[in-house]
């Protein structure tokens, strides 16, 4: 519907998601702003310090822990379908 956020963000449903940056448009925003650095910092981070980020970003956490442990590169559909699996 006109208006409704898109469940795969700014990428187009088939579109693979195989870079961060890529990730960040997923999730709404783009490479270079917030949501592309905070999954950088997530990236980076070792498991103790993702877990305070995850505190304050559950669902951004959760996309990327998904994401980067996918054997193949998903499209934008795939990563719906398993984060909607993954959060039950």
């Amino acid at each position: 519907m006109p208006g409704e956020a898109s469940p795969t963000g700014a990428l187009h449903p088939d579109m693979l998601v195989k870079d961060g940056g890529r990730l960040a448009l997923f999730l709404g925003g783009s490479p270079t702003d917030f949501i592309g650095l905070l999954i950088h910092l997530i990236a980076k981070a070792d498991p103790g310090h993702r877990g305070r980020l995850r505190l304050g970003f559950p669902d951004e956490v959760l996309a990327w822990e998904l994401w980067s442990a996918m054997e193949d590169v998903p499209t934008a559909r795939e990563l719906v379908t398993v984060i909607a699996m993954a959060a039950g």
